[in-house]
């Protein structure tokens, strides 16, 4: 018999169990099979490894040294084969991005990395996919999403802090303010995005701050939507002023919030550099360097207050 990856392995089931049946039994092989392999394994080596106490198998002295190059050699080959994985994946030219926030921004921003790095594609996965369930869980190599008051946390940054603006209809006579204090609105509609949507949270948190929770009277995950219901004075909004801009005409009149202040920050994650593709990392980099920048340079205001 020639010593190989796999006797080493048996060797170790039987020293972690000193019972060869219970070795057996986790290796799913005949016990005598794994009696047979390490017979055979004491008599290549010319020496005994284990013997019998009672009902156990205990380590002999040679056995005892044995073990300790096994467990080199096992980890050895186990940081091996992670090295193999880590140069597989530096190769890889997919890079999946998950968008929470932002959404409506970031096409035309990809679409610049696309000319730049035709080469790379990209994955995107919506809030909305099931597919998937958090950045926590290392499926996606990029995540952008929205919170407030952020904590510093590896492999985490914030892109830009962005106010909420009070959004109302500029036909109603609250466009005349010049600012709001959130809890003079405790009474009014609010139009807010579903309840498993952050930005739902973040609004619920600053009216629960001031002492109310808001009253629902239309909930729509479209900023779209949510615009033309404020222009047809269903209900008013606190919407992002950066990320939402677009989607605000003159019939819709943003009023800065003097109390409470309210932001929210646009946050970027990443998997751990180590185990990050050259090509997710050129993504990242792209998306830290110029997507404050571009984001802002596309801030339209319909606001007269402003």
């Amino acid at each position: 018999m020639k010593l190989n990856f796999t006797t080493l392995i048996y060797f170790k089931k039987i020293v972690k169990h000193k019972n060869i049946t219970k070795a057996a039994k986790e290796l799913n092989i005949a016990q005598s099979s794994l009696s047979r392999t390490i017979k055979n394994l004491e008599k290549e080596l010319k020496v005994p490894l284990l013997m019998y106490n009672g009902y156990e198998m205990l380590l002999t002295p040679y056995g005892e040294k044995f073990l300790s190059h096994a467990n080199t050699i096992l980890d050895e080959i186990s940081n091996f084969q992670k090295e193999i994985t880590m140069l597989e994946n530096r190769s890889q030219k997919t890079v999946s991005l998950s968008i929470r926030s932002a959404s409506k921004l970031l096409p035309e921003f990809l679409s610049q990395f696309k000319i730049q790095y035709p080469e790379i594609n990209i994955k995107i996965y919506s809030v909305s996919d099931t597919s998937i369930n958090d950045h926590s869980k290392n499926i996606v190599d990029l995540e952008i999403y929205s919170a407030i008051n952020p904590k510093k946390e590896k492999n985490t940054i914030s892109l830009f802090t962005e106010p909420l603006l009070l959004a109302v209809p500029s036909s109603s006579s609250l466009a005349t303010m010049k600012e709001a204090k959130l809890k003079d609105f405790k009474e009014h509609k609010f139009i807010c995005s579903h309840p498993n949507q952050v930005l739902r949270d973040i609004v619920n948190y600053y009216c629960k701050k001031v002492g109310f929770n808001p009253q629902i009277a239309i909930e729509s995950d479209s900023p779209e939507t949510i615009s033309e219901f404020i222009r047809v004075r269903l209900g008013i909004a606190l919407i992002p002023k950066i990320t939402w801009s677009r989607f605000c005409n003159s019939e819709i009149t943003l009023i800065p919030i003097s109390d409470p202040v309210c932001t929210r920050d646009i946050m970027l994650k990443w998997k751990n550099s180590d185990n990050m593709s050259d090509s997710a990392l050129l993504l990242k980099n792209y998306i830290c360097n110029n997507f404050p920048e571009y984001a802002h340079g596309n801030l339209i205001i319909s606001n007269k207050n402003d």
